[in-house]
């Protein structure tokens, strides 16, 4: 019987990589973080924007509107909010990253399950999705205009 040594380390150390764009967090420009800010408010006011789309049962426009930016922008404005430096720490948890649960995060899931019954022509279900999404816009856009946005 022929042994195979194994190949991989086992001491349980890991191999240090160089930093990469993907890995380095970045810090953003006041201007920056305005036009993020602008693009937030902006998507507020396309969802109901879209919610009257909804009400006429025009999804096939909604639908392409939600695929289109500010929705599509999002997650991106609020990466660019949160590492602007112009939050407090409680503020940046109350939004929240990727890594850690926040108002940032509910925007997502509603905007996603407004786009899914949007598509699924489920008009309740978008307009429950719309005022959710709406409701949670409003927090971000509210700790933005304490910090001065």
């Amino acid at each position: 019987v022929d042994i195979i040594p194994l190949l991989s380390s086992t001491s349980g150390m890991k191999r240090r990589s160089k930093p990469s764009e993907s890995n380095v967090k970045k810090t953003y420009t006041a201007a920056e973080a305005a036009y993020a800010f602008a693009d937030i408010v902006a998507c507020r006011s396309g969802v109901s924007q879209i919610e009257q789309l909804i009400r006429s049962g025009d999804f096939g426009s909604a639908a392409s509107l939600l695929g289109k930016p500010p929705f599509s922008s999002f997650k991106q404005n609020a990466l660019v909010l949160v590492n602007s430096k112009l939050l407090t720490p409680e503020d940046i948890k109350a939004i929240g990253t990727e890594k850690r649960f926040g108002v940032g995060a509910d925007v997502l899931l509603m905007l996603g399950g407004l786009a899914d019954a949007t598509e699924r022509s489920d008009k309740s279900g978008a307009l429950d999705y719309a005022t959710k999404a709406k409701s949670s816009l409003d927090e971000i856009i509210a700790i933005g205009r304490g910090a001065g946005l």
